[in-house]
């Protein structure tokens, strides 16, 4: 197994990911996704790890948390070593009926990281996405919560890591600059090409930017 370097994270991951779609054994959708059972997925999360795959990728939506669940729950059955996994989830899907409960604004961040760290039996989440993107949530919002998110979470001695995450670099390249003005960073580059959800399978790339 081949493994690269998660932007400049420090984390190595390989460049096979576990997939949860169908983790949940509920069968949604008429059984497009959530066809397999905890049993299944503890069986298929131990044979990727046997494979030497440690980067395993979820969402809060898929099978509405059963596939968070199910991974976590799996890592600990497996008596897997949190450093020996990387792990990625998303937010944006509808969790609930109410008017907050999907999309990227700050507030239905807050409540699905902390809902997704208690799913999967984790006290920290290595790959954070957003899902597919917000009209209602301005961009540079979105860019000021992902910059101040990373001071709250690493406060360090004046370093700042903001991560702007979109399928298509080009067309936001102007909001991208003007972000980047606005916090007065001067460096930036294209760290790491992955794979997006929206609208099927879009290219995406991460950008990362450091002062």
């Amino acid at each position: 197994m081949k493994f690269n370097r998660l932007g400049q994270t420090g984390l190595f991951v390989s460049e096979l990911c576990m997939g949860t779609w169908g983790f949940s054994g509920r069968n949604y959708f008429g059984g497009a996704i959530g066809t397999l059972s905890q049993k299944d997925a503890t069986s298929f999360i131990g044979r990727a790890l046997e494979a030497r795959i440690n980067f395993i990728d979820t969402a809060n939506v898929y099978s509405f948390g059963d596939s968070e669940l199910m991974t976590g729950q799996a890592l600990k059955e497996l008596g897997v070593k949190r450093s020996d996994v990387v792990l990625a989830t998303k937010v944006f899907g509808r969790m609930g009926p109410g008017y907050n409960d999907m999309g990227a604004s700050r507030g239905h961040i807050m409540d699905s990281v902390a809902l997704s760290l208690e799913r999967l039996q984790t006290d920290h989440i290595d790959l954070y996405q957003i899902h597919h993107s917000d009209p209602i949530t301005l961009q540079l919002d979105d860019g000021r919560w992902q910059l101040s998110w990373q001071r709250a979470d690493e406060p360090g001695e004046g370093e700042t890591q903001l991560s702007i995450i979109t399928s298509d670099p080009a067309s936001n390249a102007p909001m991208i600059e003007h972000i980047l003005s606005q916090h007065d960073i001067h460096k930036i580059r294209e760290a790491l090409g992955l794979m997006g959800e929206q609208a099927g399978a879009e290219a995406g790339t991460m950008l990362e930017a450091v002062r």
